[in-house]
């Protein structure tokens, strides 16, 4: 099995998806899935589905989201820390504020947060929708920024083999990639910070196979095409001046997920239980990597309105709660998740709130 997963590597790099130069999918941390230890990529349904795996497209149901609303903010959710963010962002004082930054950075939690905002249709075997992530990070007084826009476009089908229904489905998106190049200096960020960017292509495809409330997964993620991404400054950018000069080559980090889950339960009481694995590959190769890669989760929903979540997020708890009434739906979750090499190194918490106006 090792060497079959070897030579499928060996492939991917001859065909060109394998570069010195790389960037990694930017996704939604958003509250639904953070609350459930980060399981999105392989059983995530409805707008999500058109995030994960594209094989989810195949439900019966179909869901219209006209908008999608996600924050997520690196803070222990305390009430001393977040008075600190606030001061942090309020504060005109220069030294108040890089004595919190460095704070934050001496507790190894680091600083920093994203925004999410989309809209589309998802089921009934066709998705279209578009969103747009932005998410950023401190290390010391040093700023990474981060921003992709995105467009996807999916099909998927349904399969029956007596009891076993097998779903099968792929996207394409096309992708507007904008990062600061390199770390700012926070102290320092104006209009000539310098930024790459540039327009790309990815497909991702997947499939489910489920038998009653038993299911099994898998999803392939950013299987992507050269990326021309040019470097200019942050006024070329606001004014416009596209596309930036002196483009360098990227690609995309393809990235295998599997999983497994059950739901069980109706409209009174439903539970559902999920278990990913984010990079099989690596998993494979070495087993020492299924901690990093782990995330699993849970979900009590009553009435089908109110939902309590849980989950193991990379061997971290995390926590969530939702509210889903007539095309109102709101979630709230804190998790911990590892940035560091390995779990326990540098574990970083966060709080992510979602609003979703969806049919």
């Amino acid at each position: 099995m090792k060497r079959t997963l070897l030579a499928i590597m060996i492939l991917l790099a001859a065909s060109g998806m394998i570069f010195a130069q790389t960037l990694d999918g930017l996704s939604s941390k958003d509250a639904k899935t953070m609350g459930m230890g980060g399981v999105s990529k392989v059983f995530a349904d409805r707008y999500q589905a058109l995030w994960g795996n594209p094989a989810a497209l195949a439900s019966a149901k179909g869901s219209l989201t006209f908008a999608d609303l996600s924050a997520w903010l690196y803070v222990k959710p305390t009430p001393s820390k977040i008075e600190d963010f606030q001061t942090i962002m309020n504060t005109n004082d220069d030294n108040e504020r890089i004595s919190l930054i460095n704070k934050f950075q001496a507790e190894n939690n680091g600083l920093g947060g994203g925004a999410s905002v989309g809209l589309g249709w998802a089921g009934k075997g066709f998705g279209l929708g578009m969103n747009m992530t932005a998410d950023t990070y401190t290390e010391g007084l040093k700023l990474k920024l981060m921003t992709q826009l995105n467009g996807v476009v999916g099909l998927a089908f349904p399969f029956y083999l007596g009891p076993v229904t097998i779903k099968a489905g792929l996207d394409g998106r096309i992708f507007f990639r904008t990062d600061s190049d390199g770390l700012w200096d926070i102290m320092s960020i104006d209009g000539s910070s310098m930024v790459i960017n540039g327009t790309g292509l990815a497909a991702d495809v997947g499939a489910i196979v489920e038998l009653g409330p038993f299911m099994v997964g898998a999803s392939v993620r950013d299987l992507g095409m050269e990326i021309d991404m040019g470097k200019g400054t942050v006024d070329q950018m606001s004014s416009m001046d596209l596309p930036l000069p002196n483009p360098t080559t990227y690609t995309l980090n393809p990235n295998v997920y599997t999983g497994a889950g059950v739901k069980l339960g109706g409209r009174l009481l439903a539970t559902s239980v999920f278990a990913e694995v984010s990079d099989t590959l690596a998993v494979f190769a070495d087993n020492n990597e299924l901690w990093m890669n782990l995330h699993a989760g849970a979900e009590v929903k009553l009435l089908n309105m109110i939902a309590v979540r849980g989950g193991l997020n990379q061997g971290y708890i995390s926590l969530g709660a939702g509210l889903d009434f007539l095309f109102l739906h709101a979630d709230v979750a804190v998790f911990t998740e590892e940035v560091g090499l390995y779990v326990g190194h540098r574990p970083r918490s966060g709080i992510a709130v979602q609003a979703a106006v969806r049919f």
